[in-house]
């Protein structure tokens, strides 16, 4: 892997980082209120190394642990 792939692949990363945090922030923020709340136990997934083309997949299962209905309006593979 390239260091400009290797970047791209730590900044792919850090997107989907800030996006987990935009979802706990809420619950942080209004932690009285009644609020959905985003759980993902593992968000972190080391694939290894593979050749290229081959197709390989993770599933992340996510747990709504709030009081309120979670709506996942977008999502982003890297």
């Amino acid at each position: 892997m390239t260091i400009l792939k290797k970047l791209l692949c730590c900044l792919r990363f850090l997107a989907g980082y800030l996006l987990i945090i935009n979802f706990f922030l809420p619950s942080l923020l209004y932690a009285n209120k009644s609020v959905p709340s985003l759980l993902i136990n593992k968000p972190v997934y080391d694939f290894g190394q593979t050749e290229k083309g081959t197709i390989i997949t993770h599933d992340f299962p996510i747990m709504n642990t709030g009081d309120k209905p979670l709506l996942i309006k977008r999502v982003k593979g890297g």
